[in-house]
């Protein structure tokens, strides 16, 4: 019971880092922000999501309403940014305006680390351990950054990572349904409305559950699902004129920058969530072992991934634009708290003080991360990619710029060094995660994995079957 009542721990910092802000005037709204808001004014002042008098009161004049990120549609002007964030932030604004809707963030984004610690206890069933790595991991970036941003990315990503962590504990066997099981429904029915991005991962969390309980108790999960869809679709309709929204078909591109801005999401020095927070990569060296132990839980967590990063690598808007760093890798960032514990599990079977020292030193790194970037004006915010690494955006003091991966974009990003030995960091933490993976198999088999007599004798007893019965089990009871 204390570990979790300390879980809570990082909600106090995240205020803490508001209050802090607020009091420097450090955290200015920015990109995006602003038009939530209108939003969530609209909603609050005059009980509709018209926000046509809400930005001629800012300032914008009739003639230049379509530079506000709105759209003149059948029935008025209506934000091309979904309902559900500006929605959740509607009270705290009408209470303390802006600063109230950032405190509302900060206690939303408090969730993460209850979150990351059911998920990798659900795996590594360790509580200690797994309260250290959850508190370590909801401590550093990109967290700290983007806990009182207004914008729906990390708040997405609590949502989606307790989804795939229900996914892990999901049985075949029909059990009495709960009041704490409607909570799976409404987090992906909420989904869709932070952003239309999200419709394709809570189809794939809704196939994930059906796949894990053999399509048992997915009525209540794809009813809420279609439901919030449907009711999207006419919200879309009425505001826009048709069923799938504002969008247009330039929305999302593939070209060469794609594949920079993909791999920059990981090992970018300002934008990289590896960078930002080196101990995901343990989550690197995890995937050969939940490979090994459930493959196709496996399977759907690399698909859930890929559809919440691929997105945003093909965005136009390279890196989320003028917001905070790291923030188009915020919702899948926490993803890799799944993959992280079976790493753990793995490399820390016997270990007592390794675990501790690691989250330690993730600490401290991120103490000393935070020494620089929250005395640093503005820094927290990144659009331009300037091709002289010693004058880009970075986690990290400018002593160590040069010698850091940077994947700019438009850039010939092969003449750095550094984005070589990221790749390669990236490679030898994959292959090691295989390697302890078939070492271990290796072992249990006792000896060569050939056709000896110790392999004869382990079969002929039933070992055999119970080490691969145990080892193709798919998903972990809780």
């Amino acid at each position: 019971m204390g570990y979790k009542a300390l879980l809570y721990v990082p909600a106090l910092v995240y205020l803490l880092i508001t209050a802090c802000w607020r009091h420097r005037n450090a955290d200015p709204l920015t990109g995006d922000e602003t038009f939530y808001l209108f939003v969530t004014e609209s909603l609050v002042d005059d009980f509709d999501v018209d926000v046509k008098n809400n930005l001629q009161k800012f300032g914008f004049r009739s003639a230049h309403l379509q530079e506000s990120q709105s759209i003149e549609g059948p029935h008025g002007w209506f934000s091309v940014h979904n309902l559900g964030l500006s929605a959740l932030i509607a009270v705290p604004w009408a209470v303390r305006g802006a600063w109230g809707a950032r405190l509302a963030m900060a206690l939303c984004c408090g969730l993460a680390a209850p979150m990351l610690y059911r998920a990798i206890n659900r795996v590594w069933n360790c509580p200690r351990n797994s309260f250290l790595f959850a508190t370590a991991l909801a401590l550093g970036l990109p967290l700290l950054q983007a806990c009182n941003q207004i914008y729906p990315d990390l708040l997405a990503g609590i949502l989606l990572l307790f989804a795939a962590e229900q996914a892990l504990a999901a049985k075949p066997a029909v059990l009495p349904i709960r009041w704490r099981d409607l909570l799976l429904p409404a987090a992906l029915a909420f989904l869709p409305w932070l952003h239309i991005k999200y419709v394709a991962p809570a189809l794939i969390v809704l196939a994930w559950h059906a796949d894990a309980t053999r399509g048992r108790r997915c009525l209540t999960l794809g009813a809420a699902l279609v439901a919030s869809l449907a009711l999207l679709a006419y919200y879309n309709a009425y505001a826009f004129g048709k069923m799938t929204g504002p969008y247009t078909d330039d929305g999302l591109t593939l070209h060469r920058n794609s594949l920079i801005v993909l791999l920059g999401l990981h090992f970018d020095q300002a934008q990289g969530m590896f960078l930002q927070q080196p101990l995901w990569l343990l989550g690197v060296v995890g995937l050969g072992p939940m490979w090994r132990c459930c493959r196709r839980g496996c399977l759907w967590w690399l698909l859930l991934y890929a559809a919440t990063i691929v997105p945003n690598a093909m965005h136009p808007n390279w890196y989320g634009g003028y917001s905070y760093l790291g923030r188009f890798g915020a919702t899948g960032v926490l993803l890799w708290a799944i993959p992280l514990a079976y790493g753990a599990r793995r490399l820390f079977a016997d270990g007592k003080w390794a675990p501790v020292a690691l989250a330690l030193m993730s600490l401290v790194l991120q103490g000393w991360l935070a020494s620089h970037w929250l005395r640093a004006d503005r820094l927290q915010f990144g659009c331009l990619f300037p091709e002289d690494v010693f004058t880009c955006h970075s986690m990290y003091p400018d002593s160590f710029k040069p010698y850091l991966p940077y994947w700019l974009p438009d850039g010939d990003v092969w003449r750095y060094p550094a984005n070589f030995a990221a790749l390669a960091v990236a490679g030898g933490a994959l292959s090691f995660g295989v390697a302890i993976t078939l070492l271990a198999r290796h072992r249990a088999l006792g000896g060569s994995p050939g056709s000896g007599p110790k392999r004869q004798a382990f079969e002929s007893d039933g070992r055999g079957d119970r080490l691969r019965q145990a080892e193709s089990l798919t998903y972990i009871a809780g």
